[in-house]
């Protein structure tokens, strides 16, 4: 029989299901699964995102600075300590941020608890977003942060702890994109059972509009008929390509169709995927650097937003008006070639921003005896200077040079 009466054979058979009934089917089913844990802590795309963007912000190091009337002053105290050394007695750091920017991402809000003994910060502690809460004081611009802290209740008044909230809620996005990812897994299973490993050496072509039910009415006879007697004839209008390389059905279809899916991740999270998993396509140091600084500064509302509420949260009032405040360093994690990297000393060094022990810290050397000293080249003079220089090469005596330089 042709391709297109396996429809109307089906129909008397069983009832047909368009795709859209039988995706909506499937969503019915499986609505009440879906939850933000298993979706956004599940899906091995989404964790790696998140992964990278956290451990990138967690790497750079979080700097306290004084304006001056004299510049720019970096200050080392407790509070620089426990950014960047120690948070707390059993985390440090780098997890507390790295943590810290994971709950950002996959919960929309993440908390950092601030812990004063005689005035003086002595611990950041990481709340739990599962067991933490955030509620409107009433008749106040204010909120009040209830949890749980080594198992007991405790509130926190909104001053002592680092909040961050993301403008979007990104599961509402990767939602839909995760659950189309099972979707697929569970399309394959339906058709393909046990058989869905077996290396597939061609395709059936049909010009045909078959619905899911006829291409499976289809499929019985076609297999029955191969077992019973070795050979299957194609009915009119099926026609069978050959594959030049045998592969399984999930990977020329899944696989393909499940890096759509992926690449629509990396856009939410406006990570490059090549910087996940390598791609080959960009495998030149160059095309990485370039990659690896746009990265960078895609996370840079991410960073200026952390910067903000440390500085809200961790300085008074008056140590705000004196000139202080948190940056963080995106510098060590750029990438640069040695060659790079040399120029770029040799570069500041010679405009006399960095000494010779500038460098060698940044390069984690011994310093050198007399290397504090900054230096610039001979070669450029003051403009005011200029004038008189060149007149005085010139053969010119001081007071005609004094007059020139007047008129």
């Amino acid at each position: 029989m042709k391709a297109s009466r396996y429809s109307k054979k089906v129909e008397n058979r069983v009832e047909y299901r368009t795709a859209k009934e039988y995706v909506e089917s499937f969503l019915d089913k499986n609505s009440g699964n879906i939850t933000r844990y298993n979706v956004m802590r599940e899906d091995a795309t989404v964790l790696a995102s998140v992964d990278l963007i956290a451990s990138t912000i967690a790497t750079m190091t979080i700097q306290m600075f004084k304006k001056t009337d004299e510049g720019t002053k970096q200050i080392n105290n407790k509070l620089t300590y426990l950014l960047n050394g120690r948070a707390n007695k059993t985390v440090s750091s780098f997890n507390l941020i790295r943590d810290f920017i994971k709950d950002y991402l996959l919960n929309k809000d993440s908390f950092i608890a601030i812990l004063h003994e005689k005035g003086e910060v002595t611990e950041l502690r990481n709340l739990d977003k599962a067991s933490t809460s955030m509620s409107k004081v009433v008749y106040k611009n204010d909120y009040i942060i209830e949890t749980v802290l080594d198992e007991k209740p405790v509130k926190f008044t909104y001053d002592s702890v680092i909040h961050l909230a993301d403008i979007e809620d990104r599961f509402l996005t990767i939602e839909n994109i995760c659950l189309a990812k099972k979707y697929c897994s569970k399309l394959v299973t339906d058709y393909f059972r046990s058989d869905g490993s077996k290396p597939l050496k061609g395709v059936l072509k049909t010009a045909d509009d078959l619905g899911e039910d006829a291409i499976n009415f289809f499929l019985d006879c076609f297999v029955n008929r191969m077992q019973k007697t070795g050979y299957s004839m194609l009915d009119n209008n099926i026609e069978f390509q050959q594959l030049s390389q045998s592969s399984t059905f999930q990977e020329m279809l899944v696989n393909e169709l499940k890096e759509d899916l992926d690449n629509e991740i990396f856009k939410c999270f406006r990570v490059p995927k090549s910087l996940v998993l390598g791609d080959g396509k960009e495998s030149s140091y160059a095309s990485l650097n370039v990659i690896q600084q746009q990265f960078v500064k895609s996370l840079l509302p991410i960073i200026k937003q952390l910067e903000q509420e440390l500085n809200y949260k961790l300085l008074s009032e008056k140590e705000i008006e004196d000139g202080y405040y948190f940056k963080l360093n995106t510098k060590n994690v750029m990438r640069m070639t040695p060659i790079e990297q040399a120029q770029y000393y040799k570069l500041m060094s010679e405009i006399g921003l960095y000494s010779v022990n500038d460098v060698l810290d940044l390069e984690d050397r011994d310093r050198i005896k007399g290397g504090d000293s900054h230096r610039v080249s001979l070669n450029y003079v003051d403009i005011e200077y200029a004038n008189e220089y060149q007149l005085s090469n010139s053969g010119f005596t001081k007071e005609e040079v004094d007059s020139t330089i007047e008129e």
